[in-house]
């Protein structure tokens, strides 16, 4: 969720026992930066190099497909 007031990570689980992270972000969807920072949020919760983690689908999108690893 771009525009967010603070950078935040919530783990949920949706009807189909999958968990998914609802992740906000103060960062504007514009050339990337959203999807930067959600990456930068993602490193920093599970300990991992931003690196490691890569968006495999939903660039332009606010639901997104996460690869980690």
């Amino acid at each position: 969720i771009p525009n967010a007031k603070e950078n935040s990570i919530k783990e949920e689980v949706d009807l189909f026992s999958k968990t998914i992270y609802k992740i906000r972000t103060t960062a504007k969807p514009k050339d990337g930066e959203a999807n930067e920072e959600v990456i930068k949020i993602i490193a920093k919760h599970f300990k991992i190099a931003k690196r490691d983690i890569r968006i495999v689908k939903g660039l332009s999108s606010r639901e997104k497909v996460v690869e980690v690893g």
